[in-house]
């Protein structure tokens, strides 16, 4: 069996995310004044680097693509490894992972994570920023903003005035969702990393 490039891992990995085709897919590369050109304005924007020197993290986050959280002989391989990113050790289906695979996704790339399974845990990581980037960790508030629940994804794009997030535990799998950026409480930075030239 031939193995897909990248390009067409990338481009099938992304085709459906939240069940719609990308209308075109703009690199990382053309800068934010020509990227707005390149696609319709109602359309999924979706960032994908052909470099991926600038958030290294993110070659092992769009690996994972796909990845569900249960098999049918339970809990997957991948988001056991995820979890024990963070140190959780048995844990049953109801165990939120989405730090655990942002935590994996910084180990692969042999950088520090939170170390810990719970999202807001990324609010005391990095730098902060005042406006997304490509790679940027990206911390929600679920159920109340003051409250302690939250979720944690990496962004990787726009549709309409939400943010895509490239994430685990998004419809039990890892995958690319909308979230409304009203819930943002965090975008994050990793400390010393230059961002992007695009930023």
């Amino acid at each position: 069996m031939r193995s897909l490039s990248r390009a067409e891992f990338l481009r099938n990995a992304l085709s459906g995310f939240v069940g719609v085709w990308a209308s075109g897919i703009v690199k990382s590369h053309f800068g934010r004044d020509r990227a707005e050109g390149l696609l319709a304005s109602d359309g999924p924007r979706l960032f994908l680097p052909t470099d991926f020197a600038p958030y290294p993290w993110m070659e092992f986050a769009l690996r994972e693509y796909g990845i569900k959280e249960v098999s049918s002989r339970g809990r997957t391989v991948n988001v056991t490894a995820y979890l024990r990113a963070t140190g959780v050790g048995q844990s049953s289906d109801e165990t939120p992972w989405c730090s655990a695979f942002v935590n994996w996704c910084m180990l692969m790339a042999g950088f520090p994570g939170t170390k810990q399974a719970t999202a807001r845990s990324w609010l005391d990581w990095g730098q902060s920023l005042n406006f997304p980037v490509y790679g940027c960790i990206t911390v929600l508030w679920r159920g109340s903003r003051s409250g302690s629940l939250g979720h944690v994804g990496i962004f990787v794009g726009f549709y309409g005035d939400n943010l895509l997030l490239l994430g685990g535990n998004q419809g039990r799998a890892v995958s690319v969702r909308p979230y409304s950026k009203e819930r943002v409480i965090g975008l994050r930075w990793l400390d010393g990393f230059p961002l992007p030239e695009e930023a």
